[in-house]
């Protein structure tokens, strides 16, 4: 699977909404990222999340360049 990280998604009032927990301090630093899935596949427990170089994604068929993903917002 490869992704394309879009932003940063920072801890926010939606998941004390939904838990009934205060979070947002327990969780400050530590939220997570929106992406733009570019290949898809299966995602297990315990699966590794790391960077890929620019040269790696183009080795899988990504374009990079001028033509690499881009933020918008819609």
């Amino acid at each position: 699977m490869l992704l394309f990280g879009m932003k940063r998604c920072p801890p926010c009032t939606h998941l004390e909404r939904l838990s009934g927990v205060r979070l947002i301090k327990a969780m400050v630093h530590r939220g997570g990222i929106n992406t733009a899935v570019v290949t898809g596949g299966p995602i297990r427990p315990g699966d590794v999340v790391r960077p890929v170089a620019e040269g790696q994604a183009a080795d899988r068929g990504v374009s990079t360049g001028a033509d690499r993903l881009v933020l918008r917002t819609v």
